[in-house]
């Protein structure tokens, strides 16, 4: 059996959060960050983690079912 992992699926946002504050919506998939795919668990837990401590971020992401790039700023 063979899993195949597409990204970081959103299926719930909590409200205030960074990723509301950022636009994402339930059902959006962030497919990458930074050229970096995310393609295993492991890769998904970086990816949260880089929402923390980045000031910078390019994101590939699948919204309504189309391949996207947004390029985020991020200050505190």
């Amino acid at each position: 059996r063979v899993i195949f992992i597409e990204g970081f699926r959103f299926v719930w946002i909590k409200q205030g959060s960074v990723f509301e504050k950022l636009g994402f919506t339930v059902g959006d998939v962030i497919k990458g960050i930074d050229g970096e795919p995310i393609n295993n668990p492991q890769k998904a837990m970086e990816a949260y983690s880089a929402f923390k401590d980045a000031t910078n971020l390019n994101l590939n992401v699948i919204r309504n079912g189309k391949d996207e790039e947004f390029n985020y700023s991020i200050t505190n």
